[in-house]
């Protein structure tokens, strides 16, 4: 069986030339308002990207006084490679860039600017992510549409066989999906269904391959292979344990008396920004959440932050892998990125329904995880050993995020009409097609349809 093409996040983060808010706000709504179409950026014709959207930052001040200018933010969800990914963007968005990025500090001028500058310039700005959830891992934008055009052209024809036949449905389910495979086999446009579907791959996490990831590696190999083995005897192991029993009791009576001293925001929302966030919201099936916060000072809070997400990226790989991070299946591609050397940290999701269900389902689902990851950045509910408490207290945390929101100026969909359940359910109906299947199971594909 082939394997999927993986699926992974790009973000660029560019400083906005000085007095070039306006203007490149303008840019960026007109292109909105044209989509799906837009002259300069005909985003049909962006093969490998499943979600692409562009975020003004607006100039802050984080913890510590320190301040940071507007930026732009690239994020974009797509199937790998990557360099045919920048490559495509490139060719298809060219003119859209250029009028983008001419506000942006850096970019190629116009007698450089060649699609070689702009990949470069590009690049030159990618800062990865810390954490990426993928909903439909192994599926192509491709396949996604292909695997919805299947489930219409079946259901076409098990209504038009009805019509026809009215005791067509009262055959067994044997006769009705050996039915269907002769019409799948008999369609060339379908032809390319009558083969395995592609298997999903797994990737070990960016943060594996950091420094960090190396540090920590050496660090458990000296303390539980080499000081053993030095010292030729068991109580050198109890030692190591006791020291690490005595740094984590540090670790949690350090936390609890910062958690104790740190400012909550009052549960008090911005009406009128909540407004502006709502005209761009529940136009479709989908909907889009970017948020971005100020991360505490303090190493030993970045440290916190960066293992909390490094942990929350291995179990959205390893873990929560077949459509629903917990219980939760409503998300197609989330993620959370440092930017500023980690002074504020982003959030990007694209997700199925309402803000409100949205926020509703990480509540009574997620709080833990939501918890442990914005307990480290300012104004976030008061918090109890850094996963209680915080986001169940649901009036000033939904008052928190909905603050920390800020306008996307350009979000598309490749796929607007369908949900996570809808894209998993076609990979089941496409996955089920041909093949032994037992009485029951063929009941049970059947009900998919």
């Amino acid at each position: 069986m082939a394997q999927a093409p993986y699926q992974n996040g790009l973000t660029i983060v560019t400083p906005v030339l000085s007095g070039h808010d306006t203007p490149l706000a303008a840019v960026l709504e007109e292109i909105n308002e044209a989509l799906p179409d837009h002259e300069d950026l005909p985003f049909g014709e962006l093969t490998r990207i499943h979600f692409i959207r562009w975020v003004v930052l607006p100039a802050a001040t984080d913890d510590l006084g320190r301040e940071t200018s507007t930026q732009l933010v690239l994020s974009t969800n797509y199937d790998e490679p990557r360099d045919a990914h920048l490559a495509e963007l490139v060719d298809v968005a060219g003119p859209a860039l250029d009028r983008i990025y001419q506000h942006c500090e850096g970019y190629p001028a116009p007698d450089e600017r060649s699609s070689e500058a702009v990949v470069g310039y590009l690049n030159a700005h990618d800062v990865g992510y810390d954490t990426l959830y993928v909903g439909t891992r192994g599926r192509t934008v491709t396949q996604i549409r292909r695997e919805a055009e299947l489930r219409t052209a079946i259901q076409g024809f098990l209504d038009e066989k009805s019509r026809a036949d009215p005791s067509f449905r009262e055959q067994s389910p044997e006769a009705v999906r050996a039915s269907i495979q002769d019409f799948v086999r008999s369609n060339s446009d379908l032809s390319w269904a009558t083969s395995a579907p592609p298997h999903a791959p797994t990737r070990w996490p960016q943060a594996w391959d950091s420094t960090f990831f190396a540090s920590l590696t050496t660090i458990v190999l000296v303390l539980f292979v080499a000081v053993p083995w030095l010292f030729g005897s068991g109580w050198a192991l109890l030692g190591v344990l006791g020291a690490l029993l005595l740094v984590g009791g540090a670790y949690a009576a350090w936390l609890r008396r910062r958690e104790q001293r740190d400012e909550e925001f009052p549960p008090v929302t911005d009406y009128e920004h909540v407004r502006r966030l709502a005209q761009k919201e529940d136009r479709i099936v989908q909907n889009q959440m970017s948020s971005v916060t100020t991360v505490k000072a303090g190493p030993l809070r970045r440290a916190t932050l960066y293992t909390v997400l490094w942990a929350i990226d291995f179990f959205g790989r390893y873990v929560y892998t077949e459509g629903q991070l917990g219980s939760i299946s409503s998300i197609h591609f989330a993620r959370w990125v440092a930017i500023d050397d980690g002074q504020r940290l982003v959030f990007f999701s694209n997700f199925d329904g309402s803000w409100e269900n949205y926020l509703g389902d990480f509540i009574d689902k997620a709080a833990s995880g939501l918890t442990a990851v914005w307990s480290n950045t300012v104004g976030f509910p008061k918090t109890r050993f850094l996963v209680g408490a915080g986001a169940r207290d649901e009036k000033r945390f939904k008052a928190y995020a909905r603050n920390s929101q800020v306008l996307t100026q350009v979000w598309y969909s490749a796929y607007r009409d369908l949900t996570v359940q809808n894209i998993n359910n076609n990979s089941a109906i496409r996955a089920g097609l041909f093949g032994n299947q037992t009485p029951a199971e063929t009941r049970a594909w059947l009900r998919r349809l």
